[in-house]
């Protein structure tokens, strides 16, 4: 139940947030709870401030404490802790690719010393924008960048598809770009329109080697092009993309994954690569606007070795009856076992046995073909 303070009449309806103290609705003095709640709000600030004394206190007598009982890496000569720190970044780029060097920075002043002078620690740079990020994740970028010194960088970008984090997003793909002469792996997780705004620096040639796209929502009217320059990777991951969106340099590839893409694409891809040897296609479609010319003539790709396939049963057929691989020596086909046409499986497979031995390089026992 609410009631009127006696003196300035305000509504009293106990502690909330947005109370008006009576000197901003009337020229009367204050009333009671109005001067108490102005003393509670000082003894809280300075409360605030002695919690924040004590909490550094604290932090600086972990630090000291870590440091007292590390028996190893304060005795060693720097480069040495440096090696050993390195031992802990993991190989794959994952969220513990961003926790090991700040963990690291953490035990006690001179680990975060040997830390930060240690740029092999600092290049692969984990991001991820959405719901909980704020205006300091591109300043944290780029100090992790700086930490890395001129080695090649791996960078992993994660953006929710909501359009509430576009100044963030922007920030962060400009942190981005100004190093994109030292990408060395490329991931990309988020909407198409974000994608498009990652174009590099134009200050010098890519020596991108990993590149994976995986797009929310496809937009014909963009692309992923590094400016003049055509980086020259050799694995390639793309989803929801067009070939032709995606400005590279295709003879380079060795290792694919595609997955949502029209089947005139794939036709395009063993046309376009010449030197593939391993080959992932999943969930592609048969229609597609704009697509690439359909395909006319068998394909005959000389390179690749390994095949999976993880198809629709229609998508399966036109591709058993349209491609050959002398050079296969492993192929996996996902999907219902029982909507396999075997007998087009067999004219594929028979078909290859034939170029083999045409060409000399038929080996009993070299191959090996499932389906699951």
């Amino acid at each position: 139940m609410s009631h009127d303070c006696t003196f300035c009449g305000t509504e009293n309806q106990g502690v909330y947030d947005n109370a008006s103290l009576c000197s901003k609705i009337s020229n009367l003095n204050p009333c009671d709870p109005c001067k108490r709640l102005a003393e509670l709000e000082i003894q809280i600030i300075k409360a605030r401030e002695t919690l924040l004394k004590m909490q550094r206190e604290a932090r600086r007598l972990k630090s000291e404490m870590n440091y007292n009982h590390d028996h190893l890496i304060h005795r060693f000569p720097p480069e040495i802790s440096s090696d050993i720190f390195q031992l802990c970044i993991p190989h794959e780029m994952s969220s513990d690719s961003r926790r090991a060097p700040v963990t690291l920075s953490s035990v006690c002043q001179k680990w975060r010393q040997i830390a930060h002078t240690t740029p092999q620690l600092w290049t692969t740079v984990f991001l991820s924008v959405g719901q909980h990020s704020n205006l300091s994740v591109p300043r944290w970028a780029q100090e992790w960048i700086d930490r890395s010194g001129q080695l090649p960088l791996s960078i992993g970008l994660f953006i929710e598809s909501e359009p509430n984090y576009y100044t963030v997003n922007r920030d962060v793909i400009a942190v981005i770009n100004r190093c994109s002469s030292r990408w060395r792996d490329l991931i990309y997780r988020g909407p198409f329109y974000s994608l498009s705004y990652l174009v590099g620096d134009s200050q010098g040639a890519s020596q991108l080697q990993t590149l994976k796209l995986h797009v929310y929502c496809y937009d014909s009217a963009r692309q992923f092009k590094l400016g003049d320059f055509k980086p020259t990777p050799t694995t390639l991951e793309i989803t929801k993309l067009d070939l032709k969106s995606v400005v590279i340099e295709w003879n380079n590839i060795t290792h694919t994954q595609l997955r949502c893409i029209s089947i005139d694409d794939c036709w395009e891809l063993f046309r376009i690569t010449p030197r593939m040897t391993h080959c992932r296609l999943k969930d592609i479609q048969q229609c597609h606007q704009d697509p690439f010319p359909n395909l006319h003539t068998p394909i005959l790709h000389p390179a690749l070795q390994v095949l999976e396939l993880s198809l629709a049963y229609d998508i399966c057929e036109i591709f058993h009856n349209n491609i050959s691989l002398p050079a296969l020596q492993s192929y996996t086909r996902v999907g219902d076992a029982e909507i396999v046409d075997t007998e087009n499986l067999i004219s594929f497979f028979f078909a290859i046995l034939l170029l083999l031995a045409d060409v000399g390089t038929f080996r009993p026992g070299a191959r090996r073909c499932r389906s699951r």
